[in-house]
């Protein structure tokens, strides 16, 4: 997102009710929980020692429900906050981090806008409409992990389409560099959750096409299907989870 559409979101006071023109739908939806968080009285701690790129538990007074959250900068997806509507909303921000960093723009708004810099190594998950692991070298990586890096890291230091399932081969190797690696929870978990997706497509298209898959559709159910059906069942079991439209009837 840029400078001016940041800006422009910071400063326009919008409806809750209707979009405004000149917005898209994902401004409105920052714009709204920026707005709304500027003016809550949550009650924010600083559970590190850095006073801005830290980690920090701010509890809404109203509800007495406390949530973390970690800042790296402004840029969208870059924090954290445990709250359900950070993990699902696609936005890259929420109402909690838009709170705190509003809290720590009154006394750190130029090292803020520069972003965190650790000095030791991160892969750290960003957040947006498209989940993305990434790898941050830090101010202090050598340059043996920087190459390690390429092998597994885009240039932009996202990671490749293959990363997930070579993902423990990274670890180790950087392991044994023996310089620290800092692999956050969510990003774990996210890799754990596509591995674990990739290797539920690959039984099941082994199972249930080509050589054998007959004898397994039929012992899959006491119905046989119809060639569309199974198309649909296997479409939904690989991918996990499914939005099914359908015409009632068929």
């Amino acid at each position: 997102m840029s400078r001016a559409v940041t800006d422009s979101i910071k400063s326009v006071k919008v409806s809750r009710l209707h979009k405004p023109p000149k917005m898209e739908l994902r401004e409105w939806q920052i714009a709204l929980r920026r707005q709304f968080a500027e003016d809550q009285p949550f009650e924010l701690r600083n559970l590190g020692k850095d006073p801005i790129f830290s980690e920090f538990s701010l509890t809404n007074p109203a509800t007495q429900r406390t949530y973390r959250v970690a800042i790296r900068g402004e840029g969208p997806g870059v924090n954290f906050c445990s709250c359900p509507d950070y993990a699902v909303n696609t936005l890259g921000t929420c109402k909690h981090i838009e709170h705190t960093l509003h809290k720590l723009r009154r006394r750190h708004a130029a090292k803020l806008r520069q972003g965190f810099r650790p000095p030791c190594a991160e892969v750290y998950l960003r957040y947006g409409a498209q989940r993305t692991i990434v790898f941050s070298p830090g101010t202090n990586c050598p340059s043996a992990l920087e190459h390690l890096a390429k092998k597994y890291f885009r240039l932009d230091g996202s990671l490749g389409p293959e990363g997930a399932r070579r993902f423990h081969e990274f670890v180790q190797a950087a392991t044994a560099s023996g310089h620290p690696l800092r692999i956050y929870d969510d990003a774990l978990a996210f890799i754990a959750e596509q591995r674990d997706a990739a290797a539920r497509a690959q039984q099941l298209q082994r199972r249930y096409t080509g050589r054998g898959a007959e004898a397994a559709w039929k012992s899959l159910l006491k119905v046989p299907l119809y060639p569309y059906q199974r198309e649909g069942a296997l479409f939904a079991a690989q991918a996990g989870r499914v939005l099914l439209a359908d015409d009632m009837g068929l």
